[in-house]
């Protein structure tokens, strides 16, 4: 792994950042470590739990998990791991259109954050490394009783395919 959580994360009391017409309030600053390829999307660990693990390539019943599980809190701000063009809405449930995210894509890879609900405003714009997309959603509302903590799911691929995002973090 190429750096663990490597940033220095905080929270500062006021920051404001115009996005189209919106106003994003307690934007979460980041100290970007340039060795890195891309940004951690929460200040949380890996997500381990009684419901599985979050790491890339985890069991998922008959298939494989294609991304990663960040721990987080309910309403934590989220930042986009990396930079590009935030070019729609993510969906990961057909049958719940309470569940969003955000799909981002630059020149070198697409990236899929769910269990975000975003600033719906970021729809084709460009967003830096770093930048607060909004804030994590609760999916343990979704998955009661089953043990799993509260998680951003960060997926990323090149032309190649599925890439583990803990090699670019």
């Amino acid at each position: 792994m190429r750096g663990s959580r490597g940033g220095n994360f905080e929270t500062p009391q006021r920051v404001e950042t115009t996005v189209g017409t919106e106003v994003q309030e307690n934007k979460r600053v980041c100290e970007l470590r340039w060795d890195l390829e891309m940004t951690p999307p929460t200040t949380g660990g890996i997500r381990s739990d009684a419901a599985g693990d979050g790491h890339f390539g985890s069991p998922r019943g008959s298939r494989t998990h294609k991304g990663t599980d960040f721990a987080c809190y309910p309403g934590e701000p989220v930042s986009a791991p990396m930079s590009g063009e935030v070019y729609r809405i993510a969906r990961p449930y057909a049958d719940d259109d309470r569940w969003l995210g955000v799909a981002i894509r630059n020149s070198e890879y697409k990236a899929k954050l769910f269990y975000v609900d975003p600033y719906f405003s970021l729809i084709g714009s460009h967003v830096r490394e770093g930048d607060c997309i909004k804030s994590a959603q609760d999916i343990t509302q979704r998955y009661p009783d089953q043990g799993m903590a509260p998680h951003v799911h960060l997926e990323i691929k090149d032309k190649d395919g599925y890439l583990d995002p803990e090699t670019l973090i």
